[in-house]
């Protein structure tokens, strides 16, 4: 049976995971340094539509992978 400390572990180890999943994405394109957006999200490798690149300048995600980043940080924040 786990106690406090195994399941704090865990939560770390998950933590600690996720975070070096994230790292080893590609980095986003040199564009974006410059305020214009890669034509491939960096969450998903779907195209970003012409229009959210325009409307949105140095986006690196598609709408949907934006909505999901902004959701998860919601919920991280406690809001």
């Amino acid at each position: 049976m786990a106690d406090s400390i195994d399941n704090a572990q865990m939560a770390d180890q998950i933590h600690r995971e996720a975070l070096l999943s994230r790292r080893k994405r590609p980095l986003p394109n040199r564009d974006m340094a410059t305020g214009s957006s890669p034509a491939r999200c960096t969450g998903c490798g779907d195209a970003i539509p012409p229009e959210r690149r325009q409307a949105v300048p140095g986006t690196a995600l598609c709408a949907d992978c934006a909505t999901d980043h902004e959701r998860r940080a919601r919920q991280q924040r406690g809001i």
